[in-house]
């Protein structure tokens, strides 16, 4: 008798430990349109992405822990994270395409272009200390908040 309650109990726990575990990404947003987006944000897509169409836009229940609320993707297979201000944090070609290039600090498109030409930019994140940008080779460089070379990451 105890082994039967012993096994209940913990095939039990294990249910609720997975339910509680469970991540249900699919219900962590709100699909919104441009006209909700910060103000920031939609100056940043039509200056810089002004021949792409948004086709869809999600507004996350909390921010992310880099500090995402919105993410934008165009129709050309770009993806854009923002902040809740509307500054963008991460654009992310999903595929090995380019991205442009006109919104990044000139020092480092300036380094990029010099030391890796006929290479573009694939992405770009924004982190507490650095940009992190990947290249369409699938090297990783990181640069500093001013725009310096740090590092090839590995």
């Amino acid at each position: 008798m105890k082994k039967v309650i012993l096994s209940t109990l913990l095939v039990l726990g294990i249910g609720f430990t997975t339910v509680a575990c469970n991540n249900d990404d699919d219900n962590n947003f709100t699909v919104i349109t441009e006209g909700e987006l910060p103000a920031a944000a939609k100056s940043f897509v039509l200056a810089h992405f002004s021949d792409a169409t948004v086709t869809r836009i999600e507004k996350k229940n909390s921010v992310d822990a880099d500090g995402t609320l919105y993410e934008v993707d165009l129709n050309n297979g770009i993806e854009i994270d923002f902040a809740e201000s509307g500054e963008w944090l991460s654009v992310d070609q999903q595929g090995n395409g380019a991205i442009p290039t006109t919104f990044i600090p000139e020092k480092i498109v300036n380094y990029v272009t010099t030391n890796y030409p006929n290479i573009n930019f694939n992405s770009i994140d924004i982190e507490r200390n650095s940009y992190d940008v990947e290249l369409t080779n699938d090297v990783d460089l990181i640069f500093d908040l001013d725009g310096n070379f740090v590092r090839v990451d590995p």
